[in-house]
């Protein structure tokens, strides 16, 4: 992946959003029609069940996921496996703050590792089982069926309105990086990144919701995270926080 700053910004720098076309059939990479072929599921399992146990937490996994266009006929060359280990943090005895510790070890664990299974990455996530899920396709590795059954839906998001948010939103990661760097607003910076972050996330959770894989939500999120710039945002929020309490 290339590292994009604003003002490198090109036509070209939309493809890895642009590309993902919907297709006749399930990719076959991953799918015998709509069945998971054995060793998809047997690599997808094992890799879940390493993040599990290095996440060791005291509460059950009910499920694992696999979402995102790999589930769907809405796949590409830049598509991902999009992992998701279910569980119920209401079991825990402060849901919000074992929430916080998965998102920040999930982080941390798809920050450190780079696996790959014919040739997409492997993203993992920890979701919880009371949080609607609203994805076109939504598969059950656990229990081997489709939770929903993903349909063929066309793409058609007016790909400039992509290039337009994501520049407003590359120019204040850009922005907060400077500050960083520069020692400047120092005061603000950790609020800011952290409402820049809620503020990329939800938009993709409402976009999901109303419009789907192909919202322009949806394709803004997955146009930073593949041109690292989630990486940068997330990586910022780290590295201020210990500059902050470093004596």
């Amino acid at each position: 992946m290339k590292y994009i700053k604003t003002f490198e910004f090109k036509e070209s720098d939309l493809e890895p959003t642009s590309s993902f076309k919907t297709h006749d059939v399930l990719n076959n990479k991953v799918w015998d029609g709509d069945v998971m072929l054995s060793d998809i599921k047997s690599d997808l399992t094992e890799i879940a069940n390493e993040f599990w146990k290095e996440l060791d937490i005291d509460i059950e996994l009910k499920d694992i996921y696999l979402t995102g266009s790999l589930a769907t006929y809405n796949y590409s060359k830049y598509s991902d496996f999009d992992l998701h280990l279910v569980v119920d943090f209401k079991e825990s005895k402060d849901p919000d703050l074992m929430k916080r510790y998965c998102d920040q070890f999930r982080l941390n664990w798809n920050t450190k590792h780079n696996i790959t299974i014919k040739g997409f990455e492997v993203e993992l996530y920890v979701q919880d089982i009371n949080e609607e899920h609203t994805a076109n396709g939504l598969y059950s590795i656990m229990n081997e069926k489709w939770i929903n059954i993903p349909s063929q839906k066309e793409n058609t998001t007016d790909m400039n309105e992509v290039r337009h948010k994501a520049e407003g939103l590359m120019i204040q990661i850009d922005e907060l990086e400077k500050d960083f760097i520069n020692k400047e607003n120092v005061d603000s910076l950790e609020d800011r990144i952290v409402e820049l972050w809620k503020k990329i996330t939800k938009g993709r959770k409402a976009g999901l919701e109303s419009g789907g894989e192909f919202s322009l939500e949806n394709l803004v999120f997955k146009f930073l995270r593949r041109n690292e710039y989630l990486k940068t945002l997330s990586d910022l929020k780290i590295k201020n926080y210990d500059r902050k309490y470093t004596i």
